[in-house]
């Protein structure tokens, strides 16, 4: 899929769509995540997934050529579901001429709310598309490659209780599915669990929260890549979830272990 651009005159133009069910047995947080993927952006500066409110808030940058130079359209897009329904709601749309790189080079142009809910629109519709056009099979894997995210779970966890969480992990079967992320690796050590050879560690904590909640990762692998990896190396875990709960013997943490 194409990125998102700069919204330009063609598409101001352009008519709007309001599809905006969720077909019976769907979760939006699937397209959400499908639709909060980098590759659609100029750049993403942050994703939260509230899952318990069925509220996301994504704050990124759309980017594209005006005329001989590069320009960034930064926004807030809050997408919230409400039964068998969702809404988008774009704000705090600034454009800012820019590098290649997406970095600015000047300041702010213009505080564009009159184009907001014209993106809004496009949005409902990249959303609509997702969720009411894939597959059974295809919904299934992008549900699967959200809530086995460990950026994704993170947010979620920091944003429910211990009892809605844990009864989320155990209605939908995540034991046991398929998990593939980039993480940033804490520490590398041999494996004391039979089977294998290395466990790695991956720490994810809210440096602004402190009673925030830790999402304390496992990684047991034979990949002997691991052994030339260190401190801060992002590694790519294939692997299956083998646990997934609340740690009873640490104060907010949960325990995430996963077996490649």
């Amino acid at each position: 899929m194409k990125k998102f651009t700069v919204l330009v005159v063609s598409l101001l133009m352009a008519s709007a769509v309001f599809a905006q069910k969720i077909p019976a047995g769907r979760n939006l947080v699937a397209a959400v995540y499908d639709f909060a993927q980098p590759e659609n952006w100029g750049g993403v500066d942050s994703v939260s997934y509230d899952i318990q409110n069925d509220t996301y808030v994504i704050k990124a940058y759309t980017m594209g050529k005006v005329l001989m130079s590069f320009q960034r359209q930064d926004q807030t897009v809050t997408i919230k579901g409400n039964g068998d329904s969702f809404s988008v709601e774009v704000t705090d749309v600034t454009s800012v001429n820019c590098d290649k790189n997406g970095k600015p080079t000047s300041k702010p142009l213009a505080n564009q709310a009159s184009t907001a809910k014209k993106i809004a629109d496009m949005y409902v519709t990249e959303i609509s598309n997702r969720i009411e056009k894939w597959t059974d099979e295809e919904y299934q894997n992008k549900f699967d490659k959200a809530v086995t995210n460990p950026s994704v779970l993170f947010s979620f966890i920091n944003s429910t209780s211990d009892l809605y969480f844990n009864k989320f992990v155990e209605k939908n079967n995540i034991i046991g599915k398929n998990v593939s992320a980039d993480v940033k690796l804490y520490s590398i050590e041999e494996s004391k669990k039979d089977g294998f050879d290395y466990e790695a560690h991956v720490i994810m904590l809210d440096s602004k929260n402190i009673a925030g909640t830790t999402l304390f990762i496992k990684i047991y692998s034979n990949n002997d890549k691991l052994l030339s990896l260190k401190k801060d190396d992002i590694y790519k875990v294939n692997g299956k979830v083998a646990q997934l709960e609340k740690n009873t013997n640490a104060l907010n943490q949960i325990n995430y272990e996963i077996e490649e």
